[in-house]
């Protein structure tokens, strides 16, 4: 469950409350609660005709996800990133990164960043895609780059159908096939 809720002017709350699947190779599967993120976006600029909307978005993820069986980190994440978006019609582009402090044995922080290139048909109906690169998220570990391709599907009444599916297109053996569904309601 995903809620987004503009708190005040300028400023969203922002709630994900997910389930989590961890196929790990020569191990058995796992499927539960995953961690819990909570964030606030504040827009800083507004976008002009010369400028993009500036804003941040920092994020916690709180560890109520199983460690143990690959649902979760153990600990809570922290990302302090920033985030630009311009519309040009009904193309629009968005992007930034950010900084993920990410405690715990085997770990270290690391950056993160990623743009998006999506067109709306209408309010409720678009497809895009995104790339994105991060630096290396463990002891030992490596830098990886992935895409995902998406889209916003509206349904009946205020409903639509949200997806998103990729794969890495480096350090693809930890960095394998991904996908997101959800239902989305506006209020």
């Amino acid at each position: 469950m995903e809620l987004n809720y503009g708190i005040l002017h300028d400023t969203q709350f922002h709630l994900i409350a997910p389930m989590a699947y961890d196929a790990p190779r020569g191990s058995a599967s796992h499927f539960g609660y995953g961690d819990t993120e909570i964030g606030i976006k504040y827009r800083l600029v507004h976008e002009t005709d010369g400028l993009p909307a500036i804003g941040i978005f920092p994020l916690v993820e709180v560890p109520t996800g199983n460690q143990n069986k690959g649902l979760g980190n153990g600990q809570a994440q922290y990302f302090l990133p920033l985030w630009l978006q311009k519309d040009f019609g009904r193309w629009t582009t968005y992007g930034g990164g950010g900084y993920w402090i990410k405690p715990g044995s085997g770990n270290k922080n690391y950056w993160f960043s990623g743009i998006l290139l999506q067109y709306s048909f209408s309010d409720t109906f678009y497809l895009g895609g995104e790339i994105f690169y991060q630096t290396a998220d463990t002891a030992g570990g490596l830098d990886s780059s992935g895409f995902n391709v998406g889209a916003s599907i509206p349904l009946v009444g205020r409903f639509q159908l949200l997806l998103s599916a990729g794969h890495g297109l480096t350090n693809t053996s930890s960095n394998r096939f991904s996908f997101y569904i959800a239902l989305y309601r506006a209020f």
